[in-house]
């Protein structure tokens, strides 16, 4: 898409702890923490090569036509997703997310924004994440209301 070279690197480490565990309800006595060693995780910054960061500072800020639209995914910098999109697409972008109220408000805050009229931006990524689609199928259950349902 872009010219850009950006590079994602380790910077740190750090313990992670599923966000799922926030929706599952567990008894004391089957709490996954007694069970499970906690994951640890890498931490990536992503920054754009020596050279082009020296072109930047020279010729001042290039122009971004690219805008992710996000959730906690995006808004949370450890994940560094809007990094490596960055690396991958070799392109600087804007970034609106927000965290803990899902895509669609991020997408109303783009949409009630400033830079929904600017012309620079000729390109939206919309992180979606998977689990919101599938918690919106009609006559769904999570496998938690199907197990409740049981007992």
């Amino acid at each position: 898409v872009g010219s850009t070279a950006f590079q994602s690197r380790v910077v740190s480490e750090k313990p992670l702890k599923s966000d799922l565990m926030n929706f599952i309800q567990f008894g004391a006595w089957l709490d996954p923490e007694l069970f499970a060693e906690s994951s640890v995780v890498p931490v990536y910054e992503t920054l754009a090569d020596d050279a082009e960061r020296s072109a930047d500072d020279l010729f001042g800020d290039q122009s971004q036509s690219i805008m992710l639209v996000g959730t906690s995914y995006t808004k949370i910098e450890d994940w560094n997703f809007a990094g490596f999109l960055r690396e991958a697409l070799q392109n600087d972008l804007l970034t609106i997310a927000v965290e803990g109220r899902g895509p669609f408000h991020a997408m109303d805050e783009f949409m009630n924004s400033e830079y929904l009229t600017n012309t620079e931006i000729t390109q939206v990524i919309w992180e979606f994440p998977v689990r919101t689609v599938l918690a919106q199928r009609p006559n769904s259950k999570s496998w938690q209301t199907a197990l409740n349902d049981q007992l």
